[in-house]
């Protein structure tokens, strides 16, 4: 294999030298034949009893390499350790993997890890959610449950004595991610499932595939309720290069990140047709309530706008500000403040908004005491420049 000329570009050549020079530094304490490319020739003793490992297969009575990789030997366990680390999961883990084939009474799913991942029927929780024996029937409708492609969350059960893992969904809480947690509503979940079909390399590889996914990303993170992890995700978001692509969605997530008010109607008006797309596209429509939930995320956006730029507000000027009514601004705000998104106080007789946290005694005296420390620096400033101007009026009258 190490002979062949093989027809490679430039790049080509550099990245497969590359690849041959780290084999060479993770072989250099063993003997010259332990780092092997694909095809290349392994070296056993036929006539000890030996066990293929992974990387290994036979090919006309010889056991040869099937990845690049350094070779080891667990006393009669001959595998190829791979030249690219690979996720090493363990029990308990929970999983996201693809599905690449369905086979009888299982799945084979994809998961970033040396073997592929097996999903028994009998380890699957059926949709009709009823414990009982899974039948000829469940068997022959497994494709309604899952299919090739599907992205399936699910979790490490335990490992086989070959090395490969074996996984269980016995529980609503896995399945096909997009699906259960569309069910809930749960805007952050779906987001983070899409995000990690936007991290396989495959998909990044292909805008055909990676533009649709970072589509919906973009939308969830919108409807999502303002949180700690929805606002990371929102600037790990805008800091990816491959928004650019899709400008609009860029602009949409922006606006998020703004300090300003955003007009509902404007705003709404620039992305209807967006929105309505998105039933053609990877997934589906957003929702029944997505509309709805679109238009309340960007009130509460507005509602921790205003509480940034004011300590106290009334609440005509807040509806007017929101393009509410009264009744609806303060029903916003107070489902705001029920969820600890806000503090805020509303003095009703008045028609007040504070917005200012209560604060105690010491922290009031401590206030005092710096507004006090402010003042006294600008009085003595103020006594320095009266004193200069006053002794160069004085010297410029002697001259």
């Amino acid at each position: 294999m190490r002979g062949l000329q093989l027809p490679l570009t430039q790049t080509q050549r550099v990245r497969l030298q590359r690849a041959l020079e780290k084999l060479e530094s993770l072989s250099a304490k063993a003997n010259s034949d332990a780092s092997v490319i694909i095809a290349d020739s392994i070296p056993v003793n036929y006539e000890d009893a030996f066990l293929k490992g992974h990387g290994t297969t036979e090919l006309d009575g010889e056991l040869v390499a099937t990845v690049c990789g350094v070779v080891e030997r667990v006393n009669k366990l001959v595998y190829v350790r791979s030249l690219r680390a690979k996720y090493k999961p363990e029990v308990g883990d929970i999983v996201i993997g693809r599905v690449v084939e369905v086979a009888p009474k299982r799945w084979r799913l994809e998961i970033n890890f040396s073997q592929d991942a097996i999903l028994m029927l009998s380890s699957m929780n059926m949709p009709d959610g009823i414990q009982r024996r899974r039948t000829a029937l469940d068997e022959l409708n497994m494709r309604s449950v899952f299919e090739e492609n599907d992205v399936v969350c699910a979790e490490v059960r335990n490992f086989q004595n070959d090395g490969s893992l074996q996984l269980q969904a016995r529980s609503q809480k896995y399945g096909k991610d997009k699906r259960y947690y569309s069910d809930s509503n749960d805007y952050l979940e779906i987001c983070r499932c899409y995000k990690a079909i936007y991290e396989i390399p495959s998909v990044k590889e292909n805008s055909v595939q990676w533009i649709p996914v970072l589509r919906k990303i973009c939308w969830y993170l919108v409807l999502a309720p303002h949180d700690p992890m929805q606002s990371s995700l929102l600037n790990s978001t805008l800091e990816d290069k491959n928004l650019s692509e899709i400008p609009n969605f860029r602009s949409l997530l922006k606006q998020l990140v703004t300090m300003e008010v955003i007009q509902w109607t404007s705003l709404w008006n620039t992305y209807k047709d967006e929105f309505d797309g998105e039933k053609s596209l990877l997934g589906g429509p957003l929702g029944e309530k997505a509309a709805e939930d679109l238009r309340q995320r960007i009130i509460e956006h507005n509602i921790l706008v205003v509480s940034k730029y004011y300590s106290r507000i009334t609440l005509k000027r807040l509806a007017e500000l929101l393009c509410l009514t009264i009744q609806e601004a303060e029903k916003h705000l107070s489902e705001m403040v029920v969820s600890k998104t806000l503090v805020a106080k509303i003095d009703r007789p008045m028609g007040i908004v504070c917005f200012q946290i209560a604060k105690d005694s010491n922290e009031i005296l401590n206030s005092w005491a710096v507004n006090l420390e402010k003042l006294l620096d600008l009085v003595e400033k103020s006594c320095h420049q009266i004193h200069k101007e006053t002794m160069v009026h004085k010297a410029a009258l002697k001259v």
